[in-house]
């Protein structure tokens, strides 16, 4: 009975968990600060890092070690070792900061995202999320730009690359969805569309490298 308890318990958190990484995720694009302030994406962050490592601490932080993560682990002590004899180690030091919230991040969704069904919740939450942002920025007035002028995301994210990954990322999940993800014939119309959608988007930012990959 307790064993059962627990483990409708941990269904609960990781329940939550996910939900979290969803409001993250979503934020992450949708809050550029065109009509939702980026500050509600950090405020996401900090919810779901700390939705994380209480889960973390409660189930054992070795629960799950993935070869990414054990891999990445490796990668920040490398790095930590070249930056005790950098001349540049504060300004190291900032990036180095970066890698931690990374690690923290990947660690936590490779926790609540633990099956195929999982990771298709997750692949459509990516792919609502870039269309809203798209949407958002065609009703603001906002989806301009291309190679003869500024890039579209040059001016909201501070960088036209930035963009063009997170458009990169959502278009290859939403093919994922459209081979393994639904047999649906509507669902797979929904993601065309997406798809055609995000790489207008993804041509407006000159992302060259990116429409290749």
């Amino acid at each position: 009975m307790d064993l059962m308890k627990s483990k409708s318990s941990k269904r609960i958190e990781y329940s939550i968990g996910f939900f979290l990484m969803s409001v993250y995720i979503f934020t992450s694009y949708v809050a550029v600060d065109v009509t939702i302030s980026s500050s509600i994406n950090s405020l996401a962050l900090y919810a779901f890092l700390g939705w994380g490592l209480m889960c973390a601490l409660l189930y054992g932080l070795m629960e799950k070690i993935h070869v990414y993560t054990a891999w990445y682990m490796v990668f920040m002590l490398l790095s930590l070792f070249t930056m005790t004899y950098s001349p540049e180690f504060i300004i190291l030091s900032g990036q180095f900061y970066l890698m931690i919230v990374a690690f923290f991040v990947t660690y936590f969704i490779q926790m609540f995202v633990s099956n195929e069904k999982d990771f298709e919740k997750l692949c459509w939450v990516y792919a609502i999320s870039s269309f809203a942002l798209i949407l958002m920025l065609q009703f603001t007035g906002n989806l301009v730009g291309g190679v003869g002028g500024d890039r579209l995301g040059q001016e909201f994210m501070g960088n036209a690359n930035k963009f063009a990954i997170l458009i990169m990322i959502s278009v290859l999940l939403e093919l994922w969805l459209m081979v393994y993800g639904t047999k649906k014939g509507s669902a797979k119309i929904a993601l065309i569309f997406m798809i055609l959608y995000n790489m207008y988007a993804l041509a407006l930012s000159a992302g060259r490298k990116y429409i290749v990959f």
